[in-house]
């Protein structure tokens, strides 16, 4: 049985809800990925990484977008740029809410761009992202208070994001945040990294861990460190549905950045 919280319960309310996960949450890597290896890497170095994961270290991996800041405006109206390019029609922010988190190449086409015209649409994308976007952004609140008590008390605190890497350094360091962080790691700009899945197996390659949590606002955060046995703990803040990562495997959901900071504490102990 899983721990988690369930709808719109107060959290101030018994947070705690038996929850049955899905049942290859459970399962080891190997035999979850069999012959179909979700991250793209070398299974060799997949186990690898996993092996390499026993260290006395308390380590949590943090997604950025609607976990650490804020990016829908930028994100948003970026995507807005590039369908209007292809002739699309105005959206709704809530309706390009969609386009935070996972990969461009996934989202564009549900919009109705052709699959042979979704790196057109991503070179628009991040014309205006680049320069601008992201810095239509900003921490959460209390996301550097957190940041800072974790730190203090000897956590190894890393991000694993879908974003470009080279541009969440650039974003994280804007708003003075890249110091908490052992490690910042993200997509590649050549399409070998893009899932959060593969983002993690990067991570894990180049850091021992061990008592690891992910904390993500989204399936995709969940999805991503369900292939490593790593649990997580969704937020309530950022662009997913508490339902939806309760469904996935998530062990609970933070409501705040202090209930998270409490609960990451009893989750590594």
């Amino acid at each position: 049985m899983v721990v988690g919280l369930l709808g719109n319960e107060s959290p101030d309310s018994n947070r705690f809800t038996l929850v049955t996960p899905k049942p290859e949450n459970g399962v080891r890597l190997q035999a979850t990925l069999g012959n179909q290896n979700p991250t793209g890497l070398p299974m060799g170095a997949v186990r690898l990484s996993i092996c390499k994961r026993r260290k006395n270290m308390k380590s949590v991996l943090f997604d950025l977008d609607g976990t650490l800041t804020d990016s829908s405006e930028g994100i948003t109206k970026c995507a807005q740029l590039a369908l209007t390019h292809f002739g699309m029609p105005q959206y709704t922010t809530e309706q390009l809410k969609v386009f935070i988190g996972p990969p461009l190449q996934d989202t564009f086409p549900k919009f109705g761009v052709p699959k042979e015209k979704v790196e057109e649409a991503i070179s628009v994308f991040r014309s205006r992202y680049n320069t601008v976007g992201k810095f239509e952004n900003r921490p959460f609140d209390g996301i550097e208070d957190m940041l800072k008590k974790l730190k203090n008390d000897g956590y190894h605190l890393f991000v694993a994001t879908s974003k470009p890497e080279r541009t969440a350094i650039e974003i994280m360091k804007h708003f003075q945040i890249d110091h908490y962080f052992d490690l910042i790691c993200g997509a590649s700009f050549d399409h070998s990294r893009e899932t959060k899945s593969q983002v993690i197996a990067y991570l894990l390659e180049q850091v021992d861990t061990h008592q690891s949590v992910m904390i993500g606002d989204t399936v995709y955060d969940v999805k991503g460190a369900n292939h490593f046995e790593i649990p997580t703990i969704g937020v309530s803040w950022g662009f997913g549905k508490n339902e939806d990562l309760i469904k996935e495997g998530a062990i609970m959901i933070a409501h705040s950045p202090d209930e998270l900071y409490r609960d990451i504490k009893r989750s590594c102990q």
